[in-house]
């Protein structure tokens, strides 16, 4: 019965995102749609993450890595400086097959090389490159 009151009266009031006015639908509501909830909720989100200092780390270890790398492509040797090619942070052991985000698996690539390598495992693609000989199989002979 507090239900049907409520939607009688027809409360008008602004909304908490783009302070746009309109009618209140239900008591708890204070955006006035669905995407202004989302864009509000997704801003307070990323302001709480920097205030906890997660976005800044991320950047940090990003800029760690593309340091200990020296700004380089670790698979074609390329640069922006010189070939003026976009870097990326890349998985060694990509995510999809359970590597994390420590700087052990984080490698400098260039765009052209990361979307190319994909979700491979750069193991693989190294054995394949460099033609790698187990040890264990030279023993057995």
């Amino acid at each position: 019965m507090k239900k049907q009151l409520y939607k009688d009266k027809k409360i008008k009031i602004r909304c908490k995102y783009c302070k746009k006015e309109f009618f209140k639908n239900r008591f708890s509501q204070i955006y006035c749609n669905r995407k202004c909830e989302g864009k509000f909720n997704s801003e307070k989100r990323n302001k709480i993450l920097l205030e906890k200092g997660i976005i800044k780390s991320n950047l940090k270890l990003r800029f760690e890595i593309f340091k200990r790398d020296n700004f380089t492509c670790q698979y074609c040797g390329r640069n922006p400086k010189e070939d003026g090619c976009k870097l990326h942070l890349e998985h060694i052991i990509p995510k999809k097959k359970g590597g994390k985000n420590n700087p052990q698996n984080l490698i400098t690539s260039c765009q052209e090389c990361n979307y190319g390598k994909s979700d491979v495992l750069l193991v693989n693609h190294l054995l394949n490159k460099f033609e790698y000989q187990n040890p264990l199989n030279k023993q057995k002979k």
